[in-house]
């Protein structure tokens, strides 16, 4: 069964470990598949959904398919991290009715509990299992492939572990408190008008201000983060079974063609 599947899924699991010695910009994004992303050094925020983490070494992030997420790079220090790109359905395989592999990344809310803090100890675990998937990369047999999907659970297993173990603590983010509030709003309300100034009207505030408050917190635009969100709900539905066409509609798009257009172009396949 995984022969079949990795003759047919070449890139089921995607290592990357990466060193940018300049700043990039990054827009919001969304994956079909779900993330890892384990920061090692450079001056970074990273805005996942509502909230916005500033990164030390040891900070893991896990990201499911619906939640969109941006880094903010700032000049300075070399950005150094490693990222898995993987297919769900890979875990999945491995699942009983006792245990999900996948937990961290799907029992829990939307956008919440992203950030994981690693003690010392679980940096030098998680380390030794990136450089033994590493070694494994140069060579691309099937027992190699078989000894880096074992690397691949073992590390999900960690993840579950540590995920469980502070799942009780206080999120720290370092969204504006007068942020929050309207970032919930857009949240709950994503089939109704968010120009900015409707925001303005609701909220009180200058949308001119309320731009550069954003901008400034997460390095994006407003509308771009609007997009965004309703192109991660009508993700969901259709996953959830609606056609596109409820799909359009129900995330705050009134307009079909435009719907599909940016849908193709964030998400990488049509609807």
């Amino acid at each position: 069964m995984l022969d079949m599947y990795y003759r047919n899924h070449e890139n089921a699991i995607c290592y990357r470990h990466s060193l940018s010695e300049q700043a990039t910009s990054y827009d919001f994004h969304l994956h079909n598949g779900f993330e890892i992303y384990f920061f090692i050094s450079g001056n970074v925020s990273y805005f996942v959904e509502n909230k916005v983490y500033h990164l030390h070494y040891g900070d893991l992030l896990i990201i499911n398919n619906l939640e969109i997420h941006r880094p903010s790079i700032t000049p300075g220090k070399n950005y150094e991290r490693v990222t898995i790109h993987f297919d769900p359905c890979i875990p999945r395989l491995f699942n009983t009715t006792e245990y999900d592999l996948l937990h961290s990344f799907v029992h829990r809310s939307k956008g919440k509990k992203n950030r994981l803090r690693l003690n010392v100890l679980q940096c030098d675990e998680i380390m030794t299992i990136f450089k033994q998937i590493q070694s494994l990369e140069l060579n691309d047999d099937y027992e190699n492939k078989l000894t880096k999907l074992l690397l691949f659970i073992q590390l999900l297993i960690l993840i579950n572990r540590v995920f469980q173990a502070t799942h009780n603590e206080e999120e720290q983010s370092s969204i504006p408190k007068k942020l929050q509030p309207i970032l919930d709003y857009i949240d709950q309300h994503l089939t109704e008008d968010l120009s900015l100034k409707q925001l303005e009207k609701t909220f009180y505030i200058n949308g001119t201000y309320l731009s550069t408050l954003f901008k400034k917190s997460t390095g994006s635009r407003l509308g771009d983060y609007i997009r965004f969100k309703r192109i991660s709900r009508a993700k969901k539905l259709i996953i959830d079974g609606y056609n596109v066409t409820e799909a359009c509609m129900l995330s705050g798009f009134n307009d079909y063609s435009n719907f599909t257009r940016m849908f193709k172009r964030t998400v990488g396949v049509s609807p």
